[in-house]
């Protein structure tokens, strides 16, 4: 039987409970709070705002407001806690720009170009609230989110690809963003901490449509098993992935601020993408830098995680949610 006929990791469509998850009225506790890891994006959220999408989905999915949608024993708190995957980084924001609609994006509303530190902390301030976060603070990153991409869209313009006009909450736009980091997180815990089983990245996978259902995917939108996902993912890069002009001035302007430090994040960037992205980027491979990226993995899986200070081995929403 294929992957995709499988129905243990079709994504769940049980009826919202009777579970009093969320207050009925009123701010919305936790992230946007006034010392909050979130209070630096947006105001705080209330009740009365919360998507009717977003409510059910807490009805369905939670069973504890204070472990938020995920808890203890999520694949998604195992693996998206450990720093170390950010040595991955570089590859998703590449694949990112490859697309060349949220290459426009990038170029007319992101800092990424010129101050990729700041635009990533904010990122991934809200990422991880989504996935560490209690149900408040993590409704209040998802409704955060969507307000910010609200004001995202324009024209893609660039010679050398089809033109047209994007919008940050397209699904399509969405998805493909979700998708690098879901794929790269999978794939960067294999190499650097340990293995996954087929099974766990199907329940993953699972957990993970939960992350994009808050982000603002409708169900409908996403592919219904992990070999759906698989197929999709690879269809994208093959057929959507274009690197025009903006595409390569926006890498260009991310790339230069790693400075002298420049080839290592090419290399490493250059590690996990698909062949047929690297060409597109110009990076060269082949057996040699195969095997020192191999030889990269290895150490990394040698070292005893358990050994490393809290501050050092966990995510800083991780941390700041007290889940070590």
């Amino acid at each position: 039987m294929s992957d995709i006929d499988r129905r243990d990791d079709v994504l769940s469509t049980a009826d919202t409970t009777d579970i009093d998850v969320l207050p009925d009225e009123g701010a919305l506790a936790g992230a946007a709070d006034a010392d909050g890891p979130l209070s630096h994006l947006g105001d705080a959220v209330r009740a009365e705002e919360i998507p009717e999408d977003i409510a059910a989905l807490a009805a369905s999915e939670v069973d504890d407001p204070g472990e938020g949608f995920f808890g203890p024993d999520s694949l998604a708190w195992r693996i998206n806690r450990e720093n170390v995957l950010y040595v991955a980084g570089v590859t998703p924001i590449l694949l990112q720009i490859a697309h060349p609609s949220v290459a426009a994006g990038l170029r007319d509303h992101s800092t990424l170009q010129s101050d990729y530190r700041t635009r990533l902390t904010h990122t991934f301030d809200i990422v991880d609230t989504l996935f560490f976060g209690d149900v408040e603070s993590a409704i209040t990153g998802a409704v955060i989110v969507r307000r910010l991409h609200e004001g995202v869209a324009g024209r893609v313009d660039d010679s050398g690809v089809d033109d047209g006009t994007y919008y940050a909450n397209d699904p399509e736009l969405l998805w493909w963003v979700a998708a690098t980091l879901f794929d790269l997180s999978t794939r960067a815990y294999e190499t650097l901490v340990e293995p996954l089983s087929r099974a766990e990245k199907r329940r993953y996978y699972r957990e993970h449509t939960i992350f994009q259902r808050l982000m603002g995917l409708p169900e409908a939108a996403l592919p219904d098993t992990l070999g759906a996902f698989e197929e999709r993912y690879a269809s994208t890069i093959d057929d959507d992935l274009v690197l025009g002009e903006t595409g390569r001035a926006v890498t260009a302007g991310f790339l230069d601020q790693f400075g002298r430090a420049r080839p290592v994040a090419e290399f490493l960037g250059a590690a996990w993408l698909p062949a047929s992205a690297r060409e597109l980027f110009g990076f060269e491979w082949g057996p040699s830098r195969q095997r020192r990226f191999d030889a990269v993995g290895r150490l990394f899986r040698s070292m005893p995680l358990w050994a490393l200070p809290d501050r050092v081995r966990y995510r800083k929403q991780y941390r700041a949610f007290d889940r070590v």
